[in-house]
């Protein structure tokens, strides 16, 4: 007859609020230094990528993936 509430997924709140604030941090920093010209190619590829955050069983830390573009070798590199 009553329903107990669902437990609220603490990990997935962390992960979405950590993305948000990494993806603020990333594109306010770099390019708001120089915002008096327009965003060129070359802005995006030394622009670092972060792909699949994981948080640690603890809760305390997430690791992350960072990908950089390199135009010469024409590749990326993950670490």
């Amino acid at each position: 007859m009553f329903q107990k509430p669902l437990p609220t997924d603490h990990s997935k709140v962390a992960r979405d609020a950590f993305l948000c604030v990494l993806a603020a941090a990333c594109f306010t920093g770099g390019f708001a230094a120089d915002a008096r010209r327009a965003l060129e190619f070359d802005d995006l590829l030394r622009a670092q990528r972060l792909s699949d955050p994981q948080i640690s069983p603890d809760g305390k830390s997430v690791a992350y993936v960072i990908t950089r573009s390199d135009k010469v070798e024409n590749k990326t590199d993950s670490d």
